[in-house]
């Protein structure tokens, strides 16, 4: 996942000059945008203005907020349980329907949240934060690091992974903390930015620079270490999911704004495919898999005149649909549901919604400018 510094470097990077032509792709891109619907009242448009809103179900427009009291996070009649995290540290509690703000114990910045069940979640951030939730309250780990985190994942229920800045990776086995030995371990500038698993046997992590960007590496778990699967990228990769040991993406941006954008997708064989689809673009900021078949990608600023794309994976390709705002983070619950976070220039951080191929902004109490993680399950 990008994060606050990535945002001011594409800011850096746009000011250098627009993206070039587009490519040619292997992709067809849908002319269908998600941002619209025949249902008033769960449609997400846009105005006149270019600012995104919403109709709830009296036809009256809102900008997406509500007030709301903080809640304890106790799992919604829908059978959910997603928490999204992000600036001043925003917890966000979600149902299909709205968020509502969690009682967080730190003010820092929050990159990634892992939802293993209701009572059974953790987050991390900057200087070292991990914070536990116990069905309760969220609480702060004493990790031993400083590091700013920006990845955390569970290769199951008593074993967790947090991973950040100057390769930076942590294990924590339920009771103890161990560091983690990799290809990057303590390497100064390179950031663990995401890790994912498919099994206890198999798992991938990103690592990459924001200052070197041919120095970006992905890294495989084989169920007893970790071990460099491509080294050298000429991108830089921030972020990851994976379906399985043969489906996995990975994306970030390329390192120049005449070429196209990075999503990468794995096979079987741990060969990795650049999609040509997303051109003219800056930033695959989240990606999720539903299974083998069925994933998503999005992107936050873009190059040049055109707006940032949702991409959808069938199981052979990614085709992208134009939408309207940028998103940092992305996870699907299933194939028919996700939830999508990201920033606004306006109204601040957003929550949406999307379900059977269309997007609606829910409302949030939350005062954030930013969210940039986002993770959940079906309740039992």
């Amino acid at each position: 996942m990008m994060r606050a510094t990535a945002t001011a470097l594409a800011l850096m990077v746009m000011g250098c000059g627009d993206a070039g032509g587009a490519s040619e792709t292997s992709a067809s891109s849908s002319e269908t945008d998600p941002t619209t619907s025949d249902d008033p009242s769960t449609s997400t448009g846009v105005d006149t203005t270019g600012v995104p809103t919403t109709s709830d179900a009296t036809g009256e427009t809102t900008t997406g907020t509500t007030e709301a009291s903080t809640t304890t996070g106790a799992a919604p009649g829908d059978g959910l349980f997603v928490v999204a995290v992000g600036e001043q540290g925003s917890i966000l509690h979600c149902s299909e329907d709205a968020c509502e703000s969690m009682s967080s114990p730190v003010e820092s910045e929050l990159d990634d949240v892992v939802v293993l069940a209701a009572d059974r979640a953790f987050a991390v951030g900057s200087a070292g934060v991990v914070l536990a939730w116990d069905g309760a309250a969220w609480t702060a780990m004493d990790a031993p690091t400083e590091a700013n985190l920006s990845a955390v994942a569970a290769l199951d229920d008593q074993t967790l992974f947090v991973g950040g800045s100057d390769g930076t990776m942590l294990r924590w086995d339920g009771a103890t903390w161990s560091e983690v030995e990799h290809p990057v371990q303590g390497a100064s500038g390179q950031t663990v930015h995401e890790i994912a698993f498919a099994g206890p046997d198999f798992g991938l992590a990103v690592v990459s620079s924001f200052s070197e960007l041919g120095q970006s590496s992905i890294l495989r778990w084989d169920g007893a270490s970790w071990t460099s699967e491509r080294e050298g990228m000429d991108n830089m990769l921030s972020s990851l999911a994976v379906a399985s040991p043969a489906v996995a993406a990975a994306g970030g941006h390329a390192p120049t704004p005449d070429e196209p954008l990075n999503l990468l997708t794995r096979d079987g064989q741990a060969t990795w495919t650049r999609v040509e689809d997303i051109e003219e673009r800056n930033f695959v900021t989240g990606a999720s898999f539903a299974s083998e078949s069925f994933g998503m990608a999005v992107t936050d600023l873009s190059f040049g005149p055109r707006p940032p794309v949702l991409a959808l994976w069938d199981g052979a390709t990614w085709t992208t649909q134009d939408v309207q705002e940028p998103h940092t983070a992305v996870h699907l619950v299933d194939a028919e549901l996700g939830f999508l976070v990201g920033w606004g220039d306006d109204d601040g951080a957003f929550v949406q919604r999307w379900k059977a191929g269309e997007l609606k902004r829910l409302p949030t109490d939350s005062s954030a400018t930013a969210l940039w993680g986002v993770d959940g399950i079906r309740l039992p």
